[in-house]
């Protein structure tokens, strides 16, 4: 029998040298088999993407699966399996692609398969011999096989189904390493990650989500503290509260092109995030979308964003140290950049009309920030302890400014109005300037000036050295 096997395992083997493959050939490419078996993973999903079937196979019976297999290429079986492939299909020579890691010693591939429920030749016959016993012989002359999509289901998952529809509601928190999400169950499509279903899943290192998928609920991944990547198929348009909420370990997020906003505290305490890249289809940035990440050196916002946060959007990432605001923004929200202590300068766009309560406080090295013609109110505390700033231009636009404005301003000493006194908000004890000491200059023409203004001498452009 062992005899046997090898001879199989050897003709097949040899049949993926010579095959002149069924699947079509991209712009005169290499077909997906030869992609899979020579592990360019970005062929095979060019191959997917253009509809050819996961499960396609050659004149020798193999699939891109048993392609991956035979060579041990994890990574382009981790995405077949993502996209459906049926795990235990045989080749002409009944092999599986399990068998086929198994020969060839490819132990990755192998433990692999077998998380998702793989079996070798000799088990799935097994399985298949003890089904038809069951049924009794009237019925094995008519019987069919259980469907191979719903064989790999990693057993740490718990789903619910709903009419033709898969969600994913939860998962054992005790499951580690990587983890692939299958694009069918039960022959029944997955479309959504339910709310909390990775909830404290400490051991995972990598999702894989399969581009049926397309909505993922609140705190999905939340306290996922070993995940180090994840890549949302363009599939998902709707991503919830605090999905990746204290995901420690997080280095590089990929979005979809279909998702309109980057939810509350989404990425919230993601420490290790280093850089964001935000598609186009963004059009806002919620509270706290980024709060404390604290890796964070850059950031692209994209022209379709309009609103950046309701409160703290990127509040206390200390190692960003510069943005650019894109036109179309209106407002910015209460402490939006509050304790980003490395930001060194900010462009805000003429479209803003409205900065928010300590928008900008305790940004200690903030040297400059040019304050577009479009803002009309400057909110309380907006840059509160803002240390480095040493002089600031008002535009003609802004009619109020609230108490504390530039509140422990220690390095302030000149703040140039071009229009006239707006209307100041304070309290017994505090002042716009308080703890500040710098010299108003105005234009001459300007009105409603006095001597004065926020506790601070009152003189003309004019008179500034």
């Amino acid at each position: 029998m062992r005899l046997l096997t090898l001879l199989l395992f050897l003709c097949a083997t040899l049949c993926y040298a010579q095959d002149k493959e069924r699947a079509v050939k991209i712009s005169g490419k290499k077909t997906i088999h030869q992609a899979a078996n020579e592990g360019d993973i970005e062929t095979v999903k060019q191959h997917l993407f253009t509809g050819v079937d996961v499960n396609i196979k050659n004149k020798a019976g193999g699939t891109p699966l048993h392609a991956a297999a035979v060579k041990g290429r994890v990574k382009v079986v981790k995405l077949l399996i993502s996209k459906g492939a049926n795990i235990n299909t045989q080749n002409n020579g009944g092999l599986t692609p399990l068998s086929f890691a198994l020969n060839r010693k490819h132990s990755e591939t192998a433990d692999l398969l077998r998380k998702h429920g793989a079996k070798t030749t000799k088990e799935l016959k097994k399985v298949i011999d003890e089904t038809h016993f069951l049924e009794g012989k009237q019925q094995e002359a008519n019987a069919e096989v259980k469907p191979i999509e719903d064989v790999p289901i990693n057993p740490n998952l718990k789903y619910e189904i709903k009419g033709n529809m898969v969600t994913i509601v939860s998962c054992d928190r005790k499951a580690s390493g990587e983890l692939i999400i299958p694009a069918t169950i039960e022959t029944k499509t997955v479309t959504s990650i339910g709310k909390k279903a990775f909830y404290y899943c400490e051991s995972l290192t990598g999702i894989t989500i399969p581009d049926s998928v397309t909505s993922i609920g609140d705190y999905a991944f939340r306290y996922c503290s070993n995940l180090t990547s994840i890549e949302i198929p363009n599939s998902v348009t709707s991503i919830g509260r605090g999905v990746f909420y204290k995901c420690i370990r997080l280095k590089r997020i990929i979005f979809p092109d279909r998702v309109n906003s980057i939810s509350f505290f989404a990425f919230s305490g993601c420490k290790s995030l280093t850089n964001v890249t935000i598609p186009n289809s963004v059009t806002s940035i919620e509270s706290g979308a980024f709060f404390q990440c604290s890796g964070l050196t850059s950031i692209k916002i994209p022209d379709s964003v309009t609103s950046i946060g309701g409160y703290q959007a990127f509040a206390e990432c200390t190692n960003l140290t510069s943005i650019t605001i894109p036109d179309g923004v209106i407002s910015i929200g209460d402490a939006t950049f509050s304790g980003c202590k490395s930001l060194i300068d900010v462009l805000i766009p003429d479209s803003v009309t409205k900065i928010g309560t300590g928008a900008f406080a305790d940004c200690t090295n903030l040297t400059s920030i040019m304050l577009p013609n479009g803002v009309t109110h400057i909110g309380a505390w907006t840059f509160h302890n803002c240390t480095s700033i040493k002089s600031i231009t008002i535009p003609d636009s802004v009619t109020t400014i609230m108490i504390g404005a530039f509140f422990a301003c220690e390095t302030l000493s000149a703040v140039r109005f071009l229009g006239d006194a707006p209307k100041v908000v304070r309290d017994s004890r505090r002042d716009v300037f308080t703890r500040s000491t710098p010299t108003i200059y105005r234009k001459p023409e300007a009105k409603g000036w006095g001597d004065t203004f926020g506790g601070r001498p009152v003189k003309l452009i004019s008179e500034k050295p």
